[in-house]
């Protein structure tokens, strides 16, 4: 018995095994090994973290101080407005033609000229106003009238013409205007943009042209003008604070339609742009003015103030009494200057915009 219990203990004690001093050194190797490696990669994680955080505050910061902003006021520059016809006298109607005052259906003063369009009529001439007195509308980009006709009318089917002289139905032609499309049933303010504005110095006679056959047709037509209208706005403006200049090299707008996204070289990398209910216009015309201490470059540094003049003839139509606007002036880096204004009741030549 005690034999056999020697034996047993014998192989076990035979088959133990143990670890040397290497293989304890190895595995204390190892585990320091990754333990640094895994120190190291979330020590390089925060000081990346941080050196993009620093870096996201600095940009910002630089973006902010690259921002425009107001030193001053903005000024509308505008023209008043001028009534071409009032439209309450009766038009002189061409053949197939009726023409008369309707004293019941009209937007503005006493009466509305209504032009009764027969079956027999087909293009041309529809009839015409000769003016009490010369007219000079050179100062404008748009003109308007109010229309109502009985059924739709489709953009292009009428023109309304501006002519120098009233001999017989009207000569010397001075510019033609399109008229868009119409809704049956209902009086439309309907404003065209004068492409050019220096033949509307002595206008006469105006006319409505059919330029394809409307058909039998009631059509109420009333006060041609040439509305008020702002045509400028001017802003004083400097850099918010301590930051990267703004870049002021601005292109030529080289056809004078008040749009710099036209041009085929373009230089300027701050862009405005325009929105009211009607529309929505980008990269308009703008131009500035260095006032006060300035080192002469195009660009607007700290302590810089400038007359930043944007032009609306780009626009149709152009902001008049009532319109709400916003203007964004966006400089290719740092934040955009945000503008909305109410054009006053009362449009003078200098307007301010509150």
């Amino acid at each position: 018995m005690q034999a056999e219990t020697r034996r047993a203990l014998s192989s076990v004690f035979q088959s133990q095994q143990g670890i040397t001093g290497l293989e304890t050194a190895i595995i204390l190797i190892a585990f320091v090994t990754v333990a640094s490696v895994f120190a190291f990669t979330t020590l390089s994680a925060g000081i990346f973290s941080s050196q993009k955080g620093k870096e996201a505050v600095t940009d910002a910061i630089a973006q902010s101080g690259s921002a425009p902003t107001f030193r001053g006021s903005l000024l509308g520059i505008a023209v008043p407005g001028v009534v071409i016809d009032t439209a309450d006298t009766v038009w002189d109607a061409r053949t197939n033609v009726i023409a008369h005052v309707d004293t019941s259906d009209f937007k503005e003063g006493t009466g509305s000229a209504l032009l009764t369009i027969a079956s027999g009529f087909s293009t041309g001439q529809v009839a015409h106003q000769h003016l009490p007195a010369t007219i000079d509308a050179s100062d404008y980009y748009t003109v308007g009238l109010w229309l109502k006709p009985d059924k739709t009318v489709n953009s292009g089917q009428f023109r309304l013409t501006f002519y120098s002289n009233t001999s017989g139905d009207c000569t010397g032609t001075l510019q033609t205007l399109t008229v868009p499309a119409l809704v049956a049933n209902t009086w439309q303010q309907v404003r065209m943009k004068s492409t050019n504005r220096v033949p509307l110095t002595n206008i006469n006679c105006i006319a409505l042209d059919a330029v394809s056959d409307p058909g039998v047709l009631n059509l109420h037509i009333d006060l041609v003008e040439a509305p008020p209208e702002v045509q400028q706005l001017e802003i004083s403006l400097g850099s918010a604070f301590d930051g990267a200049p703004i870049d002021l090299n601005t292109t030529t707008d080289s056809d004078s339609d008040g749009l710099l996204s036209d041009q085929s070289t373009k230089r300027h990398t701050l862009t405005v742009a325009y929105q009211d209910e009607l529309q929505y216009v980008q990269d308009i015309t703008w131009t500035v003015t260095t006032i006060g201490k300035n080192d002469g470059d195009a660009l607007l540094e700290p302590n810089e103030r400038i007359i930043f003049t944007i032009k609306l003839n780009g626009l149709l139509p152009l902001p008049t009494e009532g319109t709400r606007f916003s203007i964004h002036i966006k400089p290719i880096k740092g934040a955009a200057l945000g503008i909305k204004r109410l054009v006053p009741p009362l449009v003078d030549a200098y307007v301010p915009l509150k």
